[in-house]
């Protein structure tokens, strides 16, 4: 007797159980865009702007560098030009 007591409300809670896994949605999946996460193309007009100010800063210290070498090539050839104009 007491299994037909606690059939209805097993059936119930199991019929409850149902209806709430049903009833709470499931998250959406992540976003992606060709298999990248938004986020990384969200940043990724930050990223390519920082590799080439990068690179302007590389170019711009090797042109430097040429200019101070030039430089004091052309003030060692001076100094050892004894018909310089000075």
């Amino acid at each position: 007797m007491s299994a037909i007591v606690h059939l209805p409300s097993s059936i119930i809670y199991m019929y409850t159980f149902l209806f709430d896994a049903l009833a709470t949605p499931e998250p959406p999946p992540p976003a992606e865009l060709a298999g990248l996460p938004l986020e990384v193309w969200t940043n990724l007009p930050f990223l390519i702007c920082g590799v080439f100010a990068i690179a302007f800063l590389i170019g711009a210290l090797f042109i430097l560098r040429e200019n101070r070498r030039v430089a004091a090539r052309r003030a060692r050839a001076d100094a050892a030009n004894p018909f310089s104009s000075e």
